[in-house]
């Protein structure tokens, strides 16, 4: 599981805190689950009970593990995710249509 984080050149899987199994890890980049709390902590703060859910699904950006810790995170914080969307190619501003505009003409009624 673990040789699937090292793909990247940064990781975010907690197992490799554990410093006993990786000594010499470092970070370049905040493990899931405090970029997952960060989010609750803002979404919190605004008092939203309900959100969307929209993240990347391109297969080079391996987006599925912060993902899932977001939405698991976002549940236990008492938010709850009313719909999930993806798009499946990196967007490049200006180079490509913009996923973003379909995504939210379909979610839009749902979304309210």
């Amino acid at each position: 599981m673990l040789t699937k984080c090292f793909k990247h050149t940064f990781c975010t899987r907690y197992e490799t805190s554990e410093k006993t199994i990786f000594p010499t890890f470092a970070r370049t980049r905040p493990p899931d689950v405090h970029i997952s709390k960060s989010v609750a902590s803002v979404l919190m703060s605004f008092q939203w009970k309900k959100v969307a859910f929209l993240y990347s699904s391109a297969k080079e950006l391996d987006f599925y593990w912060i993902a899932d810790t977001i939405v698991k995170t976002l549940e236990v914080c008492g938010i709850k995710v009313i719909l999930k969307k993806t798009w499946d190619v990196t967007y490049h501003h200006g180079y490509l249509d913009n996923p973003f505009l379909q995504l939210v003409e379909e979610t839009f009624e749902d979304a309210r």
